[in-house]
């Protein structure tokens, strides 16, 4: 007998989840921008290397919580400036 629960294929393998929640997260934060300019300015804001900034982007570490959670107050502007300035085209 198999169970539903096993037979749930993920979208996404569990090791590629804080890579993907990191790019998610950075891209929310940082929109419109190259990866290299994303990078240098999370680096500046997160106060953490660029390095670790790219290795977040490649999934090599996890973000930590507090890191992440630095991002959530500049993810709340860039979603506020986009209701009050929407145009429509």
């Amino acid at each position: 007998m198999e169970f539903s629960a096993h037979s749930y294929r993920h979208r996404t393998r569990p090791c590629d989840m804080g890579r993907v929640t990191a790019n998610r997260l950075l891209r929310a934060a940082f929109p419109n921008m190259r990866v290299e300019e994303r990078r240098a300015r999370a680096a500046l804001y997160t106060g953490r290397t660029e390095k670790t900034v790219q290795n977040w982007m490649d999934g090599v570490h996890d973000m930590k919580l507090g890191d992440a959670a630095m991002l959530f107050p500049l993810i709340a502007a860039e979603k506020l400036l986009k209701i009050l300035y929407h145009s429509k085209d």
